[in-house]
């Protein structure tokens, strides 16, 4: 018994031609045990203080906004381009070598937003670093309450989440 996420299951199979497993025939699901509710996440000096706002300049700005993931093909990255179809915002990735240099470089003012798990951004959330601006799951977060969905915000019907529903 093991476990897996969506990336192993869906995203990896989509995107390596050679990948040395078949999903369907290699793995056989018991259950879920766990979900990841994404976060759309600013610096806490970003002048931008709702995901509507975020957009409306995404959809304005002659330059696209900047978002940083924590790799090419990684969930989080495929959520934005999500968004950046479902939203038309015109914004661009900012791929790292993991987490925790995409969110230094959002931390440090470089790279203009990030998604990213609560649980990740949880500390930096209640230190007053990154402002949460929007979730992805279909309801707010009881953990996080004036945080409204995307769908609020302008982005009807719009949820993701890692293993929610």
């Amino acid at each position: 018994m093991g476990s897996a996420d969506n990336g192993t299951l869906i995203i990896n199979p989509v995107v390596y031609p050679k990948i040395q497993y078949d999903p369907d025939r290699d793995f056989r699901p018991v259950g879920m045990y766990a979900g990841i509710n994404l976060l759309l996440c600013v610096p806490n000096n970003s002048p931008i203080k709702t995901a509507a706002e975020y957009l409306d300049k995404a959809r304005g700005a002659p330059e696209p906004i900047l978002h940083a993931s924590p790799g090419i093909g990684t969930p989080l990255h495929l959520a934005m381009e999500r968004l950046a179809r479902d939203a038309n915002a015109h914004l661009k990735h900012v791929a790292y070598k993991g987490m925790a240099p995409a969110l230094n470089d959002v931390l440090a003012g470089i790279v203009d937003s990030i998604v990213i798990d609560y649980t990740t951004a949880n500390s930096q959330i209640k230190d007053g670093k990154i402002r949460a601006i929007a979730v992805f799951s279909e309801k707010r977060l009881t953990v996080l309450p004036d945080v409204p969905t995307m769908a609020e915000q302008g982005v009807p019907g719009f949820r993701l989440g890692l293993g929610t529903r």
